[in-house]
């Protein structure tokens, strides 16, 4: 009777344990990549580690929606550490790279974005380039992805030791700022934008912000040109969350704010005011938005010229909101800001007369 009680005993046991096993493997296989992602020495055993989980995952990434969710998840877990080696960062990347590469273009779009995604938390030179592929990709759904995906990769460079270099940073950012100026998906223009002012707060992403008053201000002065056009207005919008996010920044940089940015601030908010002045000519958009819009400017340029140590705004008697509606009085006041003596064509902010021309 012992002896069959013993017999039960370790059956039920052995079930248990076939049961809970896998489970608490993966755990603790996660658990061991999360000290192995701080270390910069790899040994052979952390990179079998590392092939182990990518193995397990891989058929997980061209599965279900639900399958790839969580292939992601367990996959991006060690980054989530506070402190990520530039090697973990490049042996995962190694590991996983060429499954990513085949996945980002197929054709359901949760695996392609998902792909990418992956790729742009890993932030390495080849994940980079995958991601910057992303954007050529036909499907606004896939662009969309590598738009997010390009974001990831400067929070992650921004938190942690990247692995992507100068040349990527400028590469990503000179791609987001085509994407800023030209895209005809406003969303992927406010994903583009998001992500620029994401690239500012990582290493060698000091120029994101300039380069995002460029490259709305190119999208404003073609507005501008079509003042009645049914997507200037949606431009008008663009241009008004572009001239937040760099006055927010000039804020927040205090005197650390770079020039530049400073700079491409107080020109686009003169941009944005050309596109209010030329819609209200032509009788289109709304008054309260031109009005929201001329403050907005208006208050950026003052904070732009403060921040330089140029000339007091409040002299010139500016009031670009309340005479938004007066096509005429408007035009006097924006000559004081953009004319052949105005205070944005000269120092500091050394704009040109035609950069404020439709």
């Amino acid at each position: 009777m012992k002896h069959r009680t013993a017999l039960a005993l370790l059956a039920l046991s052995l079930s248990v344990h076939t049961l809970i096993a896998p489970h608490a493997l993966a755990q603790g296989g996660q658990a061991n990549l999360a000290l192995v992602a701080g270390k910069n020495d790899l040994s052979d055993a952390d990179k079998v580690a590392i092939k182990d989980m990518v193995d397990r995952q891989r058929p997980l990434l061209g599965g279900t929606a639900a399958e790839v969710r969580k292939a992601r998840e367990v996959i991006l877990a060690p980054l989530e550490e506070r402190q990520v080696s530039v090697p973990f960062r490049v042996e995962l990347s190694r590991q996983i790279f060429d499954s990513l590469r085949a996945l980002s273009t197929d054709q359901r779009d949760v695996v392609a974005v998902n792909a990418l995604r992956v790729a742009g938390e890993l932030a390495t030179t080849n994940s980079a380039k995958l991601v910057l592929d992303g954007l050529k990709d036909k499907r606004s759904a896939v662009r969309h992805g590598a738009i997010y995906a390009m974001s990831r990769m400067f929070m992650q460079a921004a938190r942690t030791s990247p692995a992507i270099s100068a040349t990527d940073m400028r590469e990503a950012i000179a791609a987001l700022e085509r994407v800023a100026a030209t895209e005809a998906d406003p969303l992927a223009v406010e994903g583009a934008i998001s992500a620029l002012v994401t690239a500012a707060r990582a290493p060698e992403g000091s120029p994101a912000m300039a380069r995002m008053g460029e490259a709305l201000g190119v999208r404003l002065r073609a507005a501008a040109k079509s003042p009645a056009a049914p997507e200037t207005t949606g431009s008008l919008a663009l241009g008004v969350r572009a001239v937040r996010e760099l006055r927010d920044a000039m804020i927040g940089g205090g005197a650390g704010a770079p020039r530049s940015s400073v700079q491409a601030a107080g020109k686009l908010a003169g941009q944005l005011l050309v596109l209010v002045r030329e819609q209200a000519k032509a009788g289109t958009g709304e008054a309260d938005a031109h009005a929201q819009a001329a403050q907005l400017a208006q208050t950026t340029i003052t904070l732009a010229s403060t921040s330089l140590n140029g000339p007091e705004v409040e002299k010139l008697k500016l009031a670009l909101a309340d005479r938004a509606k007066d096509p005429a009085a408007f035009a006097k006041d924006l000559d004081r800001l953009i004319g052949e003596d105005g205070l944005l064509t000269k120092a500091p902010f050394e704009a040109k007369v035609d950069d404020f021309k439709p």
